[in-house]
């Protein structure tokens, strides 16, 4: 693209499917993590300068993320609690929980960490999880 402001140029460097219908996606030691939504489903590791598809989780369902501690907390549209590692090699399921007992419609709003608290609402409802570690372990 060309003929901008003071003779800034635009030149697409890649193109990938991801089709997040959520929209958000977090960037952590150079890749893209976010949600297939029609294309396919699950989560995608996209590698930022590429576009490359380095690894996918089919199995969850699109939603908001937050990345904090060196894990992904993922809230499902339909209303599930995950939380994910990532390895070079991929990522890894480390636990899930149902949120709310049945879906009664999606569940959108990114989830928070705040002083060692996990927000996660879901329409009318506010939950708050403790997610500091242990004091004393190890």
């Amino acid at each position: 693209m060309q003929g901008g402001p003071e003779g800034i140029t635009v030149e697409r460097a890649w193109v990938t499917p991801l089709d997040s219908g959520q929209g958000g996606v977090v960037h952590v030691d150079g890749l893209l993590f976010g949600s297939w939504y029609r294309s396919r489903k699950g989560w995608a590791a996209i590698e930022a300068r590429t576009g490359e598809v380095r690894h996918e989780l089919p199995d969850l369902a699109m939603g908001p993320l937050l990345y904090a501690d060196a894990q992904f907390y993922w809230l499902s549209q339909e209303g599930e609690m995950t939380l994910v590692r990532r390895h070079p090699t991929g990522m890894e399921i480390v636990s899930r929980f149902r949120l709310v007992g049945e879906r009664v419609n999606d569940a959108w709003a990114h989830p928070v960490i705040h002083q060692g608290r996990l927000y996660l609402r879901y329409h009318d409802q506010l939950h708050c999880y403790d997610v500091r570690a242990e004091q004393g372990a190890g």
